[in-house]
């Protein structure tokens, strides 16, 4: 309860070829008011995941049978995985998980997994996504709900050129996304 991960640089954390790593971040077993600001993810398979598996009261706080997390936050993070990069999953992601916010991250995976920069799963899960940037879907998946407001998703990086270092800058004449 109450943990918070900020201001840190997660670098290649990865499976052997052919397998797939856990998240860089993730908090689970009914974890509670988790916070995720401000980190910079660089060839990750995943980077952030507020939730993992249905609960399991055996090895769950307080025996919680619906929640695998609540109430946490996942805030102005940078995920990046470069273009020809071993393929990886998605960046950030919530799963049986109550009163989520997953709001002003940027995730660029340069069509390392065309299915989802962000996805929220689960018929318990609930929460918020608002104001991201991602070149890839935001991914609703097995009956999970939430607020999805003001995110810009732009395929393939469409607009922005990224240096080594991950930083983003706007491409001459390419989209706004100041105060969207």
């Amino acid at each position: 309860s109450g943990w918070v991960v900020r201001d840190n640089v997660f670098a290649r954390i990865r499976a052997p070829a052919g397998h797939l790593a856990g998240p860089a971040v993730l908090f689970w077993r009914n974890s509670i008011g988790t916070v995720v600001e401000r980190n910079l993810f660089l060839e990750c398979d995943r980077a952030v995941a507020l939730g993992l598996s249905a609960p399991d009261p055996a090895l769950a706080r307080d025996a919680e049978t619906v929640y695998d997390h609540q109430g946490g936050i996942v805030r102005n993070n940078m995920v990046y995985r470069a273009a020809g990069a071993v393929t990886g999953d998605v960046g950030i992601s919530v799963n049986h998980a109550r009163n989520f916010r997953v709001v002003h991250n940027t995730v660029i995976q340069n069509g390392t997994f065309a299915w989802g920069a962000i996805e929220y799963r689960f018929a318990s899960s609930d929460g918020r996504i608002r104001g991201n940037l991602t070149d890839a879907p935001i991914w609703q998946r097995d009956g999970a709900r939430a607020e999805v407001e003001d995110n810009e998703v732009h395929p393939r990086s469409r607009g922005f050129v990224v240096v080594p270092d991950a930083v983003l800058h706007r491409r001459p004449g390419a989209v706004t996304v100041i105060d969207r």
